[in-house]
C-alpha cells in the first residue's frame, strides 16, 4: 500500500540507524572470536569479566534490536509502539550527533499528520482500486477509488459501517451500487464489461449460486462485492464503491470479510484478477499479501485485455 512521505522518510532513517548500530556489534563480536582481531585493536580478552562482555553485547544489541521492531510496528501501522521504539533509538544515539540528530528526525515524522493517518489506516495517497472481473475469466480491473476528481464528502463523526451478506432479492441495490462505481471506465478501452450487466443478469447469477455482500455506511449502501467458491479458493470480483464514499479504505474491509469467508469454510485460496497495466491494482493487493500466479490475455468484442490472477493463502 502506498505510504506517506514522512512514513517512508522514517522507514528510511530507521534502516540507515539499523545499519549504523549493526557496525558496533558486528565489530565487536568480531574481536571477541578473532586473536588477530583482538591483537590489532589491543584488547586482552582474559582481563574481561563474563558479565562485563554480556553487558556490552546487550548495550549493542539493543539499538539493532530496537530498530527492527520499529520497523515492524510501523508495517503493522502500531503507532504507540512505533513512537516507543522511535524514543529508545533517540535515546541510545545521544552520544553521536549525527545519530542523535537521524533518531530526532524519526520521533518527528511519526508525529506528522500524515502519519497520524497513515496509522489509522485512513492514507491513501494514491487509489484504493476496486477490480473488475467476470466470472467466466473475462476479467478486467474496476474503478479507482481516487480516479474521480469529485469532492468526497467527509463526516464529522465516525460513520456506523457493517458488512451483510445479500440475496438475489438485493439485485436491484448490488446492480446500482455496480453501476455508479464503473460508470468512468464506459469511455474506457474495452470499456468494462460490468457495465453489461443488468438487474436480471445479476439475479439470475445470484440465484444460481454466486454470492454478494453489501457495505453499509450509516444503513446505507456504499459498496458491494460479488464472490464465488471455486473447489478450494474463495474467488471475488465485481468490487465496488461509490464515487462519494472512496478513500475510506471500504474496499480493504471488503476483501478482508471475502478473506474471513473463506477461512469460515475452510478454503486454502482467497484470489482475484486485475488488469495488467493497472499497478496501482496490484500493489495494493500485494500489500494485502496476494502473490502473481499466473497470466491471461482475454479477447473481448470491444478489445483485448491483458489480466494478471492473484491469490493470498487463507489457511498459513
Amino acid at each position: 500500500m502506498p505510504k506517506p512521505r514522512s512514513i517512508r522518510t522514517a522507514e528510511w532513517l530507521v534502516y540507515v540507524k539499523l545499519a549504523l548500530s549493526l557496525i558496533p556489534l558486528v565489530m565487536n563480536i568480531m574481536i571477541m572470536v578473532s586473536p588477530s582481531m583482538q591483537q590489532r585493536y589491543k584488547v586482552n580478552m582474559d582481563q574481561l569479566t563474563t558479565s562485563q562482555l554480556t553487558t556490552t553485547f546487550i548495550f549493542l544489541l539493543i539499538p539493532v534490536a530496537t530498530a527492527v521492531l520499529a520497523l515492524w510496528f510501523i508495517r503493522r501501522r502500531q503507532r504507540i509502539p512505533a513512537i516507543l521504539a522511535a524514543l529508545v533509538i533517540l535515546f541510545f544515539s545521544t552520544s553521536n550527533f549525527v545519530q542523535m540528530i537521524i533518531g530526532l528526525v524519526i520521533v518527528i515524522m511519526l508525529f506528522t499528520r500524515s502519519s497520524k493517518a497513515y496509522f489509522s489506516g485512513a492514507f491513501t495517497s494514491q487509489t484504493e482500486q476496486i477490480t473488475d472481473e467476470e466470472s467466466d475469466a473475462a476479467t478486467e480491473e474496476g474503478p479507482s477509488e481516487q480516479a474521480s476528481t469529485r469532492p468526497v464528502t467527509r463526516l464529522r463523526t465516525d460513520p456506523a459501517v457493517q458488512i451483510r451478506p445479500a440475496g438475489a432479492d438485493e439485485a436491484a441495490t448490488i446492480h446500482t451500487l455496480m453501476m455508479e462505481a464503473f460508470e468512468e471506465y464506459r469511455a474506457a478501452v474495452p470499456p468494462s464489461s460490468a457495465l453489461d450487466e443488468t438487474v436480471e443478469s445479476v439475479r439470475e447469477k445470484l440465484e444460481a449460486g454466486q454470492r454478494a455482500a453489501i457495505l453499509y455506511e450509516d444503513e446505507r449502501p456504499v459498496a458491494m462485492v460479488r464472490y464465488e467458491t471455486q473447489e478450494d479458493a474463495i474467488y471475488f470480483f465485481r468490487l465496488s464503491v461509490i464515487p462519494s464514499r472512496r478513500r475510506r479504505g471500504y474496499s480493504k474491509q471488503l476483501v478482508r470479510w471475502i478473506e474471513q469467508q473463506g477461512r469460515s469454510k475452510g478454503l486454502d485460496i482467497s484470489r482475484c484478477k486485475v488488469r495488467q497495466t493497472v499497478q496501482n491494482n496490484v500493489a495494493m493487493y500485494q500489500d494485502m499479501g496476494y502473490e502473481i500466479v499466473d497470466q491471461e490475455l482475454v479477447v473481448m468484442p470491444a478489445g483485448s485485455v491483458k489480466t494478471i490472477k492473484m491469490e493470498k493463502k487463507l489457511l498459513v
